[in-house]
């Protein structure tokens, strides 16, 4: 019996995020965007599961599906050693009202842009905002500038 097409799906997302994951814990940064690849996985894996139970009721799927349960749970373990090894987050309050990008620059310098995924990331509570109220307390990496 051939894969089902759900299985495959899932098995390629999990691969994908396996590979994202080693060459963020290789390079020693953790992308946010690769953890968040992982809140995925689970609906996949349950659709894996679902396409194999309804393909075939011969003992050979419940092997196959322990091997997506397996699967899932590894990822799961991958994702909780990059966040072990991502750097503590420092609370800051914005003093007054600021835009993201600014911030971003006095925190991380000539890296803002490229940082902008991370703050967001860490901060979805200011998604959209042209500009961060005063107040705002934000979660940041330490400053590189």
């Amino acid at each position: 019996m051939a894969a089902p097409a759900a299985v495959q799906a899932f098995v390629k997302a999990a691969k994908g995020f396996s590979a994202a994951a080693s060459a963020a814990a290789s390079s020693g940064g953790v992308d946010p965007s690769v953890l968040l690849s992982l809140n995925g996985l689970p609906d996949l894996c349950a659709a894996a599961i679902n396409s194999l139970r309804v393909a075939s009721s011969a003992p050979e799927v419940a092997g196959a599906v322990s091997a997506c349960e397996l699967l899932l749970f590894r990822c799961a373990q991958l994702g909780d050693s990059l966040l072990a090894q991502a750097p503590p987050l420092g609370a800051w309050i914005a003093p007054t009202d600021m835009p993201l990008v600014v911030i971003a620059e006095r925190f991380y310098g000539a890296d803002a842009l490229a940082r902008l995924p991370e703050i967001l990331a860490n901060n979805p509570h200011v998604l959209g905002l042209v500009l961060v109220p005063a107040g705002t307390a934000l979660k940041l990496a330490q400053a590189t500038v």
